[in-house]
């Protein structure tokens, strides 16, 4: 379990290795004792290991200080304080390990414990669960095992987009996020969206209502949507509401992402969720009147569980009025 210069050193440490371990070991009323082999570096051993084993789980990803000292990293993956990444794949040898496994075991789960993005172009693809957990965590261990196991139904949303490759951004110190930058104005198909996160659950969006027909930079209006879990685990979802603005005068993102709202939904059952929409929120800074002000034109609104699908559910519209 690895810290970064600014985690502050926890009272102890459950490390990945011991929190399978401990849950292999305990299993539920009902269940049976799991068999971990634990092989600590890529190679050889490991592969014949994976080869005689029911299920593979390889951790892979960075060193939270880049594995260096004071602007010192060991892979251009790497980066920190003071020190700019310049690739965002995985360090070297790191995916062509996972192929290596996933070809003796397809029963192969991808862990990427990193603190950044990361571009997984054959992992994203091919392994059949890929779960991404961040450093300096003193129960990272336990957490892991938990979702492995199935003890826990997980419901995390990537906070980021993340790109396929770095050519699908700008360069470095064009700082104008206009030009193709954030969930907000990416044009292309990312590797996973922003909002993005799977469960052992599904859910299904309904009968989108708005409060309102009109908004204006003073006003909130409730969104309300039906959210049916629809698998066989309880389980939460992040509803998120994004809005495109149709037909304005001025440059606006492709997409906004205006409300969330995380529920617990059983499975199912179905839940009324309602969720407030701010006037102040679509809002845009007028360099003439040196205020927020708002434009008038349509508000197309979208609703689902991550920047990406929510143009494939249900549609409204709100009039914006200045």
């Amino acid at each position: 379990m690895l810290l970064d210069w600014y985690s502050g050193t926890p009272p102890y440490a459950v490390t990945p290795r011991r929190g399978i371990e401990r849950a292999g070991a305990a299993p539920p009323a009902g269940g049976r004792a799991v068999g971990v082999t634990w092989v600590g570096e890529f190679g050889e051993a490991a592969l014949r290991a994976a080869r005689t084993r029911d299920a593979v789980v390889v951790l892979v990803g960075n060193h939270p200080e880049g594995n260096g000292g004071w602007e010192i990293v060991t892979s251009p993956s790497e980066g920190k304080e003071a020190v700019d990444r310049k690739a965002i794949v995985l360090p070297p040898g790191q995916e062509e390990f996972i192929r290596q496994l996933h070809e003796v075991n397809p029963n192969t789960i991808v862990v990427l414990v990193a603190n950044f993005p990361f571009a997984l172009p054959w992992a994203a693809a091919n392994a059949p669960a890929n779960l991404q957990i961040t450093h300096a965590s003193q129960e990272q261990g336990s957490a892991l095992a938990d979702v492995l196991f199935g003890d826990a139904n997980p419901g995390g949303k990537l906070t980021q987009t993340w790109p396929r490759s770095l050519e699908q951004l700008p360069p470095m110190m064009d700082y104008d996020i206009r030009r193709g930058r954030t969930y907000m104005y990416f044009r292309g198909e990312p590797q996973f969206p922003f909002g993005h996160g799977l469960s052992y659950t599904t859910f299904a969006f309904s009968n989108l209502e708005v409060s309102k027909p009109s908004i204006a930079l003073a006003d909130t209006v409730m969104v309300s949507v039906d959210v049916a879990n629809t698998g066989k685990r309880d389980g939460d979802e992040v509803v998120q509401v994004y809005a495109r603005f149709i037909g304005s005068p001025v440059e606006r993102p492709l997409k906004k992402l205006v409300g969330f709202l995380r529920v617990t939904v059983k499975a199912g059952q179905t839940r009324r969720v309602e969720i407030p929409m701010r006037g102040a929120d679509l809002a845009y800074w007028d360099a003439t009147r040196h205020a927020w002000a708002l434009e008038r034109a349509q508000l197309e609104l979208m609703v689902g569980s991550s920047s990406a699908d929510a143009a494939l559910t249900i549609k409204t519209t709100v009039a914006i009025t200045p």
